[in-house]
C-alpha cells in the first residue's frame, strides 16, 4: 500500500499576469494574458501528491471569503483529505508576473496564513500522526513549523522541509528533518552566504554535510538538481524542454519527490522522477493545469544524465 503524506501550507488565490518583460521601477507595462487560480506552495504540493495517486491530507487556514471557499472546493475536487481552519482575516493572495521567456516574479500577501498557530496544528494532530511523511514549507510562522516537527518526531513521521521562501534557520532545526529541499538561493541563505555568492555543486554539498545535514536536494532550475546523501552527491542534469511558465515548478518537484518516496523509491530515483515531473510542468501556463499525473510523468519519463562524486570533508 502507498503511504499517506500530510502537507501543512498556505492556501490562497493567485493571479498570473503575462508580460513581454518585467516592468522597471516607475514603469507601466501592458499584460498579454491573465489567469486566476488557487495556489500556495503547500497547496500546489498537496495537489501534486494527489495526482500521483498518494493518500494526501492537507492542513491549512482560510478566511471567510470567496477565495477561501474556492480553495476548499478545489481541494475537495482533487480528493485530498483536508483540515481547514477558518479565521476572520483575508485569504492569502499572490500576484505572479510571467515574462515571455517563462520566468516569473511573485509577490505574496500571506493574509490568514500568517495566523496559523501551534494550537491549530495540535488540533490537526490526528492527520499528522496517521501519516508516514509530513511535508512543510516556510510560508508558515516558524513557531508552527516547530510544533509540526515536534508531533512528527514523537510519532515517527518522517518530516521533509522545503525551506521556501528563503530564511535563515537554526541548524538544529534543519537536522530534525529527514530531508531538506532548498533551491540555490535558499541553500545560500541557509548557509549564511551572500545570495549572489557563486558556489559549485560540490561546494554546496560539502557545506551541508559539514552542518550535519546528511540528506538534501538542492534544486537548480534549468541546471537540474543536486542530491546529497550520506557523504555522496549526485548532480541530476535537467531535462531539456521549452519553458512556457516556471511558476510552481519547485512545488511540483517537491510534491512528486515526496510522492515517489511514499511509493517506496530511493531518494535518487525519486529525485529523477521529480525532475521529469517538474520539466513537464513548465511547458504549460499557470500552475494547476500544469501539474502532471503519475501516469503522464511515467509515460514521458526521460532518464536524466547524472554525475556522482564523493565529497571530502
Amino acid at each position: 500500500m502507498h503511504k499517506r503524506v500530510s502537507v501543512i501550507g498556505l492556501s490562497g488565490q493567485s493571479i498570473f499576469i503575462g508580460v513581454d518583460r518585467f516592468p522597471r521601477i516607475g514603469e507601466t507595462v501592458s499584460s498579454t494574458d491573465v489567469l486566476i487560480e488557487c495556489g500556495g506552495k503547500g497547496f500546489n504540493q498537496a495537489i501534486t501528491l494527489a495526482r500521483f495517486g498518494v493518500d494526501t491530507a492537507f492542513i491549512s487556514v482560510v478566511g471567510d471569503d470567496e477565495y477561501g471557499r474556492e480553495c476548499r472546493k478545489v481541494m475537495a475536487d482533487a480528493g485530498v483529505k483536508t483540515h481547514f481552519v477558518q479565521k476572520p482575516y483575508g485569504t492569502s493572495f499572490a500576484v505572479i508576473h510571467r515574462d515571455k521567456r517563462g520566468d516569473n516574479v511573485v509577490t505574496v500577501y500571506k493574509g490568514v496564513s500568517g495566523f496559523i498557530t501551534a494550537a491549530d496544528i495540535e488540533n490537526a494532530r490526528e492527520l499528522i500522526v496517521k501519516s508516514d511523511f509530513l511535508l512543510l514549507q516556510l510560508e508558515l510562522p516558524i513557531e508552527t513549523v516547530y510544533a509540526a516537527v515536534d508531533i512528527a518526531e514523537k510519532h515517527g513521521v518522517q518530516a521533509i522541509l522545503n525551506p521556501a521562501p528563503a530564511a535563515q534557520l537554526n541548524d538544529d532545526l534543519l537536522r530534525r528533518f529527514c530531508l531538506i529541499t532548498p533551491n540555490e538561493i535558499e541553500a545560500r541563505v541557509l548557509l549564511k552566504y551572500d545570495e549572489d555568492k557563486e558556489l559549485s555543486p560540490s561546494e554546496l554539498a560539502r557545506e551541508f554535510f559539514k552542518k550535519g545535514i546528511h540528506r538534501f536536494i538542492i534544486t537548480m532550475g534549468n541546471k537540474g538538481a543536486l542530491v546529497g546523501e550520506n557523504g555522496t552527491a549526485t548532480m541530476i542534469h535537467a531535462i531539456e524542454v521549452e519553458a512556457v511558465d516556471t511558476t510552481g515548478a519547485g512545488d511540483v518537484f517537491n510534491g512528486a519527490l515526496t510522492a515517489m518516496l511514499a511509493k517506496g523509491y530511493c531518494l535518487l530515483d525519486a529525485a529523477k522522477f521529480a525532475v521529469n515531473a517538474s520539466a513537464i510542468s513548465v511547458t504549460k501556463k499557470g500552475v494547476f493545469d500544469s501539474i502532471p499525473t503519475f501516469e503522464i510523468t511515467e509515460k514521458n519519463y526521460v532518464e536524466p544524465f547524472c554525475e556522482k562524486f564523493k565529497i571530502d570533508l
